[in-house]
């Protein structure tokens, strides 16, 4: 009766995170990985602008991005409107399959809006995730607790648990044993 609890966009999401931790940076891999970061920039742009009518760096940012789509299978156009950027799906190209998916996730995160919960890991800068929640930070359990036990906090606490805790123990050594024998 356990079902696993489903997450907005987390489909795509989790795709596009297996792509982006599998692949070498070839070239081809390459060119998706500056399509996440213009998009990226163009949400990041358009939310601080207010608006997708806000300015010539969103218009650059679109133009770039439209351009970067042309090679795929199931092309994409950027467009802006009030809401922010959307995309639509124009027949065009020919190019890897995987790299497709790739592309198609990151259409539809960006349309869902929710590009931003695809981030590196902060801990090991290595791997990527999707953020099921907007506070989530690590790629798993172990890098979490590596960040945490390494802050200066931890640390002190940790000290004083010790220090208390070699004292406990030396006083019970210390005490006779009280028990009866038999």
């Amino acid at each position: 009766m356990s079902e696993k609890r489903h997450y907005t966009g987390e489909q795509h999401g989790q795709r596009l995170v297996q792509w982006l931790n599998e692949y070498l940076p070839n070239q081809r891999e390459k060119r998706v990985q500056l399509l996440f970061k213009s998009v990226a920039a163009l949400n990041q742009t358009l939310a601080q602008g207010g608006g997708a009518w806000h300015g010539r760096q969103a218009r650059e940012l679109q133009a770039s991005i439209n351009k970067q789509l042309i090679p795929y299978i199931d092309r994409y156009e950027c467009f802006l409107s009030h809401a922010g950027s959307t995309f639509e799906r124009v027949p065009a190209g020919q190019q890897n399959y995987i790299d497709n998916l790739a592309v198609a996730a990151i259409v539809d995160l960006s349309n869902r809006r929710l590009l931003d919960r695809v981030r590196l890991c902060d801990h090991c800068k290595k791997k990527w995730l999707f953020a099921r929640f907007a506070t989530q930070r690590f790629c798993d359990i172990k890098c979490q607790m590596k960040e945490f036990s390494s802050s200066e906090q931890f640390k002190a606490k940790r000290r004083d648990y010790m220090r208390d805790l070699y004292w406990t123990k030396k006083e019970k050594a210390a005490k006779p044993n009280l028990r009866r024998s038999r």
